[in-house]
């Protein structure tokens, strides 16, 4: 699949954007929506593999709240 190239430049910098703010999980969505295109694309792996981190923290303290 093909993705043009200013879709793949919002989804990079959507998902930095929803990092900054906590948002890890959409972050998440919009890296393994590019990475389904072009699953070598450097930025998306780099970012995806950095989002893993906060995501499995954020669902072990959530756990811990129930």
């Amino acid at each position: 699949m093909q993705m043009k190239p200013g879709y793949v430049r919002v989804l990079l910098r959507r998902a930095r954007a929803f990092e900054a703010v906590g948002k890890y999980e959409r972050a998440m969505l919009d890296m393994q929506t590019l990475l389904a295109a072009d699953p070598s694309h450097r930025d998306a792996l780099e970012i995806a593999r950095s989002l893993r981190s906060p995501i499995i923290g954020a669902r072990q303290e959530a756990q811990q709240d129930l």
